[in-house]
């Protein structure tokens, strides 16, 4: 009796991974393998999906906690091609293109893999962002896309095949069951497998569901059909069972470890929560500015999720829209809105750690001094993801262009400027909305004395300062020589056609945005050449020279000498001679080119 008990609570415990079994996601992220992009998924908890058998390295263990590392090499066994995958060097994998479960992604908030919840009223990444971001990625790595040219409806194809690699870890293929190599980033969101396919591929045990579902079956009617049971017996057994099989279920729902996101965002609450009691709602534009401490001690908090390579697109999907979610609110004013000094210009698809980066330095640099301990932490900035309501993206744009919180965010007429966020590619200039935000910086400074215009800004440093790097502020000015804003591009055509129509109706049309663009980088390349000799001679007076022949100080000769500095020397021609070269220039710069510093809390 007490087996034909145990047997019904486990047919019931079974049935609902019988019709729809579904795992949430803890993690989608890029890896590298074998030269080429690998996009995996990690499950929270076993996804008990079937696939190959997994072997245990020698003296490691098979537990995984985190996968930072996939290395690949591909080989064929009787003419079907395998890889073999390391993760974290402790588990070694033999994968097969032929072990491939066809799935179905859900609440991912990534257009590349099934379908989303979100509202229209809310913001929400589509194809033509996704692909924007992936061409960006593709740019900075110098790759070659192997779906550029692919319409927005073939990224929208909700038919996905994962492959198991661990009791937790799966490989995207795409439905032509090939690895994905798309740029999916996204830590939400679930995936499920549909009946009857679980039966067979949903396998607790490495056993499949179907032989679970028939010994179970056997166990419970066997003994009943052999004993003659009554059926009100056999019907108690079934109630009892039932109720046991819904406390195992919520024992084990409430054990389910959380994830590190979800544990990050309570942290993260607390500490909103803490500064700012009272959040609600205030005007938008200028007032729902947020300070560069605050931004810094965001990054700091979700640093883990992050990493080197997250995007803007990942933090709002992941972050800022489930923290804002219980308000409506924006991240400005759930975390204390301030009043603008600066405007930030920049494109969603940069690396966030090279935004924030970014953003220090230039708070460093127009901090005032103060009693503060650190001063640049009270700069404000507006920025868009953190200053727009985020679930009312509608009514941030406005019906116009002249009503959108970014226009009266700019033209509030206590805004100091634009801080510009710049790659080695120059990424925000290929954007339409960047242009614009171009173009009203260019009317404002022609119209007011103490706006101060346009700042191109790195994370190695603010180029209209002489902080930055030189090889970095070279690469900039090589991009923006040869770049057209006119080609500039948006993830919706209208408002590409719109910006557009505003510049060319301007005098002197795109000419006239391009030279002052290129007028605003060859003014940073002075000031970074007047700092290098500043810098330069400063440093052979310390050696015992006060003037370096040939470097007379500040004149139109150090142009060229600050060229060839920069430049790989074309007469040496060894490795060393040109790494001996590159020092030098580091030396001169004062550190100026030293790794990033880690972030802190």
């Amino acid at each position: 009796m007490v087996f034909m008990l145990l047997a019904m609570m486990w047919v019931w415990l079974l049935l609902p991974y019988i019709f729809r079994f579904r795992v949430a996601v803890d993690d989608v992220y890029v890896e590298q393998a074998a030269g080429r992009k690998r996009i995996l998924i990690r499950t929270r908890g076993h996804h008990w999906l079937s696939g190959p058998n997994f072997s245990r390295c020698r003296g490691r263990s098979r537990k995984i906690v985190s996968l930072d590392r996939v290395d690949s090499t591909a080989t064929t066994v009787s003419g079907k091609s395998q890889a073999s995958i390391t993760i974290e060097n402790a588990m070694h994998v033999s994968v097969s293109q032929t072990a491939k479960v066809p799935v179905q992604f859900r609440n991912t908030h990534h257009p590349f893999l099934g379908t989303s919840s979100a509202s229209e009223e809310s913001w929400s990444m589509n194809s033509a962002a996704a692909l924007a971001s992936q061409v960006a990625q593709n740019l900075v790595e110098q790759v070659v896309s192997p779906f550029q040219g692919h319409d927005a409806d073939a990224t929208r194809s909700s038919k996905n095949f994962v492959q198991p690699l661990t009791s937790r870890h799966l490989l995207l293929l795409t439905g032509k069951g090939v690895p994905e190599e798309r740029v999916i980033e996204t830590s939400r969101g679930s995936l499920s497998v549909a009946f009857p396919l679980t039966l067979i591929r949903v396998a607790p045990l490495h056993v499949p569901l179907i032989g679970w579902l028939v010994v179970a079956v056997l166990v419970a009617t066997v003994p009943a059909a052999a004993t003659g049971l009554e059926a009100r017996f056999v019907a108690g057994c079934g109630g009892a069972s039932l109720v046991l099989a819904l406390i195992i279920a919520g024992i084990a729902w409430q054990l389910t470890p959380s994830t590190l996101r979800a544990y990050k965002l309570q942290e993260h609450e607390k500490e909103l929560q803490r500064a700012n009691p009272e959040p609600s709602s205030c005007p938008r534009g200028p007032g729902r500015a947020v300070r560069a401490g605050q931004l810094w001690k965001f990054y700091a908090t979700f640093e883990p999720l992050i990493r080197q390579h997250r995007t803007m697109y990942y933090v709002v999907s992941n972050l800022i829209m489930p923290l804002t979610r219980s308000r409506r609110l924006s991240y400005a004013e759930l975390a204390g809105p301030h009043k603008v000094a600066w405007f930030v210009s920049h494109f969603w698809g940069t690396s966030f750690r090279h935004f924030v980066f970014s953003i220090r330095k230039h708070a460093e640099s127009v901090a005032v001094v103060s009693n503060h301990a650190d001063p640049w932490a009270d700069r404000t900035y507006w920025i868009c993801s953190f200053s727009n309501n985020q679930w009312n993206v509608a009514e941030e744009v406005g019906q116009s262009w002249e009503e959108s919180s970014f226009y009266l965010a700019l033209t509030c007429g206590y805004c100091s400027g634009t801080a510009m966020i710049l790659d080695d590619e120059a990424m925000p200039l290929t954007r339409a909305w960047c242009l614009f935000e171009v173009l009203q910086t260019k009317e404002i400074k022609d119209h007011q004395n103490t706006f101060q215009g346009l700042w191109l800004c790195t994370a190695t440093g603010v180029l209209h300062k002489g902080k930055a790097g030189v090889d970095v502020a070279m690469r900039i000015a090589e991009r923006l020589a040869t770049l057209k804003l006119e080609d500039a591009t948006a993830s919706v055509q209208k408002d590409k056609d719109m910006i557009d129509d505003l510049v060319s109706q301007m005098p002197g049309g795109f000419n006239a945005m391009n030279t002052f663009v290129k007028h605003n980088i060859a003014e940073a390349l002075l000031r970074m050449q007047e700092a290098f000799s500043s810098d330069f001679q400063k440093l052979m007076g310390s050696l015992g020279h006060e003037k370096l022949k040939g470097f007379p100080g500040p004149g139109p000769e150090e142009g060229t000498a600050l060229a060839e500095a920069s430049q790989p020397s074309k007469g040496r021609g060894t490795e060393e001679e040109e790494e001996e070269d590159e020092e030098a220039v580091d030396l001169s710069l004062n550190g100026s080119r030293s790794a990033e510093p880690t972030p802190t809390p």
